[in-house]
């Protein structure tokens, strides 16, 4: 059977003249996969990650996306930044002092010029890790808290090779995303690659492969909570402190729990998902450090001169039959604690993507729906506006994290 990438090499060398970061691609038929499986099959080294959708309307639950061997790696903690590109013998890294990482990101991330091809998803490339709360400081005049766990501030993989898994169409795409170097002479031979990889990878895909980690059923496991009882009832006393006070409006206290186990990050991942299935379910591995996660909830999208916030606030369990269902809705609409909190996320919502939109166009779109996930039901309501000219994602982030 022939093997075709799109687009083609003559396509490609018209594109190179103007663009630096080309993505080509191949369909497979793809029903006997699932993105699990798929990533089974694929994931070999340090860097990868896994976006799924598992629950929800069809144009929130139509893709998965798997991301490996990254030509880049942009990594920060306090003043310093390292950046790995790789080279044909590894990655070779660069070391930079910068007060702001998330401008230092956002340079290199502009760097890339990229065309839009019609028959991608909504992504097909770019960079995926994590932004860390304690990051609050690139945006606002505020401290760092204590650091007790000596995380990355930033982590950050250009994905080289994107596998889309298509639910609705069991179909998969393989992208690879060229990238056309300032010194690269040759851009012929960087088709070429990129056609060759594409053919081993779908060869790797086809062949038959049985798993070998079986998630435990009956696994015994007891987390350990970073503080006691008695301090974090004392933190609530003093939040209420300062509501009375009128020093804040509302507090979010957390709580950090600790497990130590054998078990790895990914079974721990696919029995999240298991349990807890949600819109966006996430795995990242990003060298020694993974995060997981499941939630209902994005913080902000950008898409095309459209920002949009979906504000989450109010909650009910699931009822055992469609009538208790509609009976636990009915008690969370009347609910005033409830209502109140969720008409205050709005507010935040409206007045945090008004600071990157155009005057007058925002709007609420959709106000206290209820969305039903796997145990819980929640109220949702929708905010957008479109951007005021010059506004990009970086602008759109930093106005509106963190959440609240």
């Amino acid at each position: 059977m022939e093997f075709s990438v799109y687009p083609s090499k003559s396509e490609f060398l018209k594109l190179i003249r103007k663009y630096n970061l080309i993505p080509v691609w191949t369909d497979l038929l793809c029903d006997l996969d699932t993105p699990i499986s798929l990533f089974y099959k694929v994931f070999k080294n340090e860097y990868g990650f896994l976006l799924e959708s598992v629950e929800g309307a069809e144009k929130w639950a139509r893709y998965s996306f798997i991301g490996i061997e990254p030509f880049l790696i942009f990594k920060s903690k306090g003043k310093r930044i390292d950046i790995l590109e790789k080279t044909k013998s590894g990655f070779s890294k660069k070391e930079i002092q910068s007060e702001n990482a998330f401008l230092e990101l956002k340079k290199l991330i502009k760097q890339f010029k990229t065309p839009d091809f019609k028959e991608l998803p909504r992504f097909s490339g770019g960079a995926v890790g994590f932004v860390s709360y304690e990051s609050v400081r690139f945006f606002e005049n505020i401290p760092c808290g204590k650091d007790t766990l000596s995380f990355s501030d930033l982590h950050f993989m250009f994905p080289e090779i994107l596998l889309v898994h298509d639910r609705l169409s069991h179909t998969l795409k393989l992208i690879y995303n060229i990238w056309k170097r300032e010194n690269e002479k040759n851009p012929k031979e960087l088709y070429d690659f990129a056609f060759q990889s594409l053919k081993e990878l779908k060869e790797i895909i086809y062949k038959e492969r049985v798993l070998k980690e079986d998630i435990p059923l009956n696994y015994s496991i007891s987390f350990s909570p970073e503080i006691s009882k008695e301090e974090f009832l004392s933190m609530v006393k003093k939040a209420k402190k300062y509501i009375e006070n009128g020093d804040v409006i509302q507090v979010v206290l957390s709580q950090r729990f600790f497990l130590e186990s054998e078990i790895s990050p990914f079974l721990i991942y696919r029995a999240l998902r298991k349990v807890n299935p949600s819109p966006y379910l996430f795995y990242l591995k990003l060298g020694d450090e993974v995060l997981i996660g499941s939630s209902p909830e994005i913080l902000v999208r950008m898409e095309g001169d459209i920002i949009e916030t979906r504000p989450i606030a109010g909650t009910r369990k699931r009822g055992k039959t469609e009538e208790e269902d509609k009976k636990l809705e009915m008690e969370l609409r009347q609910d005033e604690k409830e209502l109140a909190e969720h008409i205050m996320l709005v507010d935040l919502g409206r007045n945090d993507i008004g600071r990157v939109c155009k005057y007058g166009s925002v709007e609420v779109y959709e106000l206290m729906v209820v969305e039903r996930y796997s145990h819980v039901m929640h109220l949702v309501s929708g905010v957008r506006g479109k951007a005021k000219d010059g506004i990009d994602m970086f602008d759109t982030f930093s106005a509106t994290f963190p959440a609240g």
